[in-house]
């Protein structure tokens, strides 16, 4: 699932087990590595316009 940041209520809470810092080639291929796994996993990245 992916959450655009910036359509979460102010004051709501993400809850995940894992958080990714980056979406480089370092954090895809770790998110990757979690897919089908019994836990949630959040991968952060900036996105400017």
């Amino acid at each position: 699932m992916m959450i655009n940041a910036r359509t979460v209520p102010a004051n709501e809470t993400v809850e995940t087990e894992v958080c990714i810092i980056g979406a480089g080639p370092a954090g895809i291929t770790l998110a990757r590595e979690f897919i089908g796994r019994d836990f949630r996993v959040c991968l952060l990245e900036k996105w400017w316009r």
